[in-house]
């Protein structure tokens, strides 16, 4: 597959996307109830086929986490952690139906965490370069927070271990753009610099 195939956005961009992009595949990762049932009413609206697959997982990317941050503030409440089973189904949803014609969109909330990581995930699983695959990522969406949890289950699936993990690789980046000291939605200018010089 080639890395244009793959497009990300955040809940309130998906229409725009969706007419602009025409997709085979929306990919929608949100938590249970009124995000995810809005994803399903924008598909709605589109009068072609679109494979539509739902994700329910929350936004955090520590298991150590008791509070989700909403509207009202912090407040404790039942979290569901992205685990195993989420990303083994976006695997099976790829092996059976993605094709060198598919146009794939993955969005969460804000197109930040969830499906900057798990389309980080699914690029590299189809044979696109780890290093390209997250250049790609960086300039389309700069502003990009991938969530750990989410790449720790795709280096499971394709058994990469330590400075060969995208989880390691994630870690090096979030280092870097710190030790620059600029804002993320400008990291897109310095992600060669950083492939550059990755170990």
């Amino acid at each position: 597959m080639r890395k244009e195939q793959f497009l990300i956005c955040g809940i309130d961009e998906l229409p725009k996307f969706i007419e602009q992009h025409t997709p085979t595949h929306v990919i929608t990762l949100a938590r249970e109830g009124i995000p995810s049932n809005d994803a399903v009413k924008v598909v709605d609206l589109f009068d072609y086929p679109i494979i539509h697959h739902i994700e329910h997982f929350d936004d955090v990317d520590s298991l150590d986490k008791k509070y989700y941050e909403s509207n009202e503030g912090y407040r404790e409440i039942e979290i569901t952690f992205p685990d195993l089973s989420h990303v083994k189904r976006v695997k099976m949803l790829s092996d059976e139906t993605f094709s060198k014609e598919s146009k794939i969109i993955t969005h969460c909330s804000a197109g930040i965490s969830r499906s900057t990581a798990m389309t980080f995930g699914l690029m590299v699983y189809n044979d696109i370069n780890k290093m390209e695959a997250f250049e790609y990522i960086t300039h389309i969406r700069p502003h990009h927070y991938m969530n750990s949890l989410v790449l720790k289950q795709w280096d499971t699936i394709m058994e990469f271990e330590k400075t060969d993990s995208l989880v390691y690789l994630n870690k090096q980046w979030n280092e870097f753009i710190e030790g620059k000291l600029i804002t993320r939605e400008n990291s897109g200018d310095i992600v060669e610099e950083f492939i550059t010089n990755f170990k």
